[in-house]
């Protein structure tokens, strides 16, 4: 018995590579779902510091326009503490450094530098004042020359406002926070996070460990009964053919003598002695033998086992040697063997002992399944592209369109059959062991025709010279 299933040969681990892949997939996800919560978790507290951001500007700009109402000069407004009260209430404890509001010319209105009161400004962050109609908030870096960040402030959060004209003349406020607690609180978030997917991913990589190695150990026993299985079925099987074989060989040794028993019966018995029951037997013993061959070539054949010695064979020394071994079992039972000798060119590549078994189950079959004194015929022509055809045809009832798709199935008998079912499964084993194919054409009261298709040899060809053999199709 062939295993041709390599794995059972080699140790199978599934949980390294598999454990491997899953966890690549499990820190890839995370990182992405990481990802996307930590740029989630920026831009909410971005959000939020926005919203408070504008909260204390339209604060700024309420009280700028009741000052206004009042008194008509930006230093008037600049010099009301109670700006500076309204910073120092809500700007400082949001972070706020750095604070101005523009009229809708550009001109600082409130500032917490009061020497730029009055100061015109033509753009804002590079934008013409008419240009900035949103909101416009940024994380910026400050260079080391900047006068903030030689107060010890190095990020910060610029929020860009427009104001409703219901708060004229202030149009515009420029606020700048101190971006490190912002930052802590994201980087805190974020370590946080970072922690929870790094437990998570522990987790779930000790469970896939886990779970791998048990499904390996499962997979791993099963293997292991699988080999030991396999190993006890190839020692049975190679048991069951030696047994097969010695018995045959066996039974082969004893029908031999009881056919030699039988011809010296034939001879020195009485001519008034009953010569059909020693046919009978002669007859029963030829094809037990012929059953018992098939029975083991059929096993070595379904095994790739029996040898296959492809030569250049040609067709009439293989007729001849039909005709020979025929002869006897004709006489039996009356029939005749009508042979249409071929060119002595044709010649087909294939085993000649194969092939001249494939011949006897073919006649046999014929000779046994056709009334007394039928005519076969055995003919051979070269068929082109398919090579060699060589045909056996008899005269006897045919076979049912029920039984002829399965004629060459092992064990398989038709209805009207006393076979074994071993004969055609041969003939078909065989000939296609040797490149070829085997047919049959049948029908009810009209006999049967059953082809070999075989290779031609490179040394026949139709004008007797030399030509490569063609596939069989």
């Amino acid at each position: 018995m062939k295993n041709d299933n390599p794995s059972l040969n080699t140790p199978f681990r599934i949980y390294p590579a598999l454990l491997l892949w899953i966890l690549t997939g499990l820190i890839g996800i995370a990182f992405v779902v990481w990802w996307i919560l930590q740029q989630a978790v920026t831009a909410f507290h971005i959000e939020h510091t926005k919203k408070e951001t504008l909260l204390l500007a339209e604060t700024i700009a309420i009280e700028i326009q009741r000052v206004l109402q009042d008194h008509a000069s930006a230093t008037e407004v600049w010099e009301t503490k109670h700006l500076f009260t309204l910073y120092e209430e809500m700007g400082k404890p949001l972070g706020v450094v750095w604070i101005q509001v523009y009229d809708d010319q550009g001109r600082l209105l409130f500032g917490l530098d009061p020497n730029q009161i009055g100061r015109m400004y033509s753009e804002l962050e590079g934008e013409p004042f008419p240009a900035l109609q949103q909101a416009q908030v940024q994380l910026e870096r400050l260079p080391p020359s900047h006068f903030l960040a030689q107060r010890g402030i190095r990020d910060v959060l610029e929020v860009y406002l427009p104001l409703p004209p219901r708060f004229r003349p202030a149009a515009w406020i420029e606020v700048y926070l101190d971006a490190e607690p912002l930052l802590a609180r994201i980087r805190h978030l974020r370590q946080q996070l970072l922690g929870a997917f790094l437990a998570l991913g522990l987790g779930l990589g000790a469970l896939t460990w886990f779970f791998t190695r048990r499904a390996d150990a499962i997979i791993t026993a099963q293997q292991q009964t699988l080999q030991k299985t396999l190993e006890k079925l190839k020692r049975l099987e190679a048991h069951r053919r030696m047994m097969t074989s010695s018995l045959a060989h066996d039974i082969k040794n004893h029908l031999a003598a009881v056919q030699g028993t039988l011809e010296w019966f034939s001879q020195h018995l009485p001519e008034e002695t009953d010569q059909d029951l020693l046919e009978n037997g002669s007859r029963a013993l030829i094809q037990a033998t012929m059953m018992l061959d098939n029975l083991v070539a059929i096993s070595r054949l379904e095994e790739e086992d029996l040898p296959v010695n492809l030569q250049p064979l040609p067709v009439v020394d293989f007729f001849s040697r039909l005709e020979a071994w025929a002869k006897p079992i004709l006489s039996m039972k009356k029939a005749s063997l009508e042979i249409e000798e071929p060119p002595s060119s044709l010649q087909v590549l294939a085993d000649a002992h194969l092939l001249f078994r494939v011949g006897q189950n073919l006649i046999y079959n014929a000779i046994k399944h056709t009334p007394p004194e039928t005519r076969i015929r055995l003919t051979a022509r070269d068929a082109g592209s398919q090579g060699v055809a060589i045909q056996v045809q008899d005269s006897g009832p045919g076979i049912s369109p029920e039984d002829l798709p399965r004629i060459f199935d092992k064990f398989y008998k038709g209805a009207h059959s006393h076979g074994s079912g071993l004969g055609l499964a041969f003939c078909r084993l065989a000939v296609e062991a040797m490149g070829g194919r085997i047919t049959v054409q049948s029908q009810p009261g009209q006999g049967t025709t059953f082809t070999i298709w075989l290779p031609r040899s490179q040394s026949s060809s139709p004008g007797g010279g030399t030509k490569p053999s063609p596939e069989v199709g």
